[in-house]
């Protein structure tokens, strides 16, 4: 039995059971079995310490390379799809050794039908105990499997490379430097290979083991189009490595919808139901990005939906982009009025002016501040209709976390010339302003690097926000 340990990375940590220790006495009749079992808990042992302080991967060598067929393969079998382990080592997750100690030969046999279809080389530990043996031998090594296969590879296995394999007869080739050897091969980008090949850039070294992994998604059909806020989310999450290496980021984002009233087999079930169902189906998300208008528009069992699911620790984020309200434009008033009041100073002959800007001045900050109450009013009372509680017009607090956790802030960064704000009520975080267009490349804002790098701290900041809720949540439940 075990219990998951990060949410979609594939791994999972062993459940407690306390491990158990050969009693030795004078006297004990030491037999094959018990000394099995003496060492067993050495291996057991060490697994645990491996699983709870680092992460599997490779630690060096396994280099992948196209060869020719070898020789003594059958003519049948000489093709181009043959493959080259070269010697290393990894680790897989339960802190097994995978050694390769010689140069081994593999041939890709899958064979696409009719589209190309993603093939992963992957490499994975043997128990030599599990393998039939001469049982007079003394010492048996432990070994290693390479396999094909299809499908994503699992915690017990190591990628060596993937490569996206087409249709018909094919010749692979490397995806940069050059190939000697092998016919009608063309040399290609590393860091953009083409179809059939190799492709190395999901190989994961060995590492430690992050304190969390933060799962988003967001909900399809929000303002800016879906596949520009799939692509900002990832560029956040790709941060982390940079930003906080203590954490780990998912980075395909998921999308999510509302759901029917049907249930898996067809029936008809209560909109409670459903919510209580959407919630569980959301729960391995730390969060979840809304739009301003689709937070707005939720209907009653929406929000049910949104209210189980943040119950289980989830948090939402909902964002109202500068050109979506006219707090944009106030702002660079604002602006643009402070400036004015600020280049007249004390000339004495400009006083009556600089007393015309300051009313201008006044009556353009309270109207902002009017604008930017009715939008929290409007998210405040569905934070409240969501079973969420906190301060008046969720305003935060110098020490929130949102404002000091990993990043200080004392002031929130701006996007274009004015502030980014936050409101926070429980687990719903509120923002003003274009702080999701900064984190990725497609937003056309060109934005210098230190306004960047300030609003992915900021951002950061949120997904650690969040995790930690979720973290604090479940282990209550």
């Amino acid at each position: 039995m075990t219990l998951s340990a990060d949410p979609g990375s594939g791994t999972e940590l062993p459940y407690p059971v306390p491990l158990e220790r050969l009693v030795v006495h004078d006297g004990l009749l030491l037999n094959a079995h018990r000394w099995q079992r003496a060492h067993e808990y050495h291996r057991k042992r060490q697994n645990l310490y491996y699983q709870a302080l680092h992460q599997p991967g490779i630690v060096y060598g396994l280099g992948v390379k196209v060869i020719s067929a070898p020789d003594s393969i059958a003519a049948q079998y000489r093709d181009g799809r043959w493959l080259e382990v070269q010697p290393g080592m990894a680790i897989d997750w339960m802190g097994n050794p995978i050694i390769v100690d010689r140069a081994i030969a593999f041939r890709i046999a899958l064979s696409p039908k009719e589209i190309p279809v993603t093939v992963y080389l992957v490499l994975s530990y043997v128990d030599p105990e599990t393998l039939q043996r001469n049982s007079e031998v003394e010492l048996v090594p432990e070994t290693f499997r390479i396999d094909e296969k299809s499908t994503p590879p699992s915690g017990l296995e190591v990628e060596l490379c993937r490569l996206q394999l087409s249709p018909g007869t094919v010749q692979l080739s490397p995806s940069g430097g050059s190939l000697s050897g092998v016919e009608g091969s063309n040399v290609g980008d590393v860091f953009a290979p083409q179809i059939n090949q190799l492709d190395l850039r999901y190989r994961s070294p060995v590492g430690v083991r992050p304190q969390g992994t933060v799962q988003v998604a967001y909900m399809q059909g929000g303002n800016g189009g879906d596949r520009l806020t799939a692509s900002n989310l990832s560029c956040l999450l790709q941060a982390f490595l940079a930003l906080d290496p203590g954490m780990r980021g998912i980075e395909e984002v998921a999308s999510v919808t509302w759901s029917n009233t049907e249930n898996s087999e067809g029936l008809e079930e209560s909109w409670e139901m459903t919510a209580t169902r959407q919630g569980l189906a959301w729960q391995g998300y730390d969060l979840i990005y809304l739009s301003y208008n689709q937070a707005l528009n939720t209907n009653e069992a929406q929000q049910a939906s949104l209210r189980a699911y943040l119950g289980l620790g989830g948090a939402i984020f909902i964002e109202l982009l500068e050109e979506e309200t006219q707090v944009d434009e106030l702002s660079f008033v604002q602006q643009e009025l402070l400036e004015a009041i600020a280049d007249i100073g004390d000339t004495a002959e400009l006083q009556e002016v600089k007393a015309q800007l300051n009313e201008e001045l006044a009556a353009c900050e309270e109207e902002l501040n009017r604008q930017i109450q009715e939008i929290c009013v409007s998210i405040e009372q569905l934070a409240i209709n969501l079973g969420m509680s906190g301060t008046h017009l969720g305003q935060l607090s110098p020490w929130h976390p949102l404002k000091t956790q990993p990043f200080l802030f004392s002031a929130l960064p701006k996007i274009k010339q004015n502030p980014v704000r936050l409101f926070n009520w429980g687990g719903v975080v509120l923002a003003i302003g274009d702080l999701s267009l900064a984190w990725g490349l497609d937003s056309g804002l060109e934005l210098p690097r230190e306004k960047i790098r300030n609003a992915q701290e900021l951002g950061i900041n949120l997904l650690h926000f969040a995790w930690r809720r979720r973290h604090l949540t479940q282990l209550q439940h």
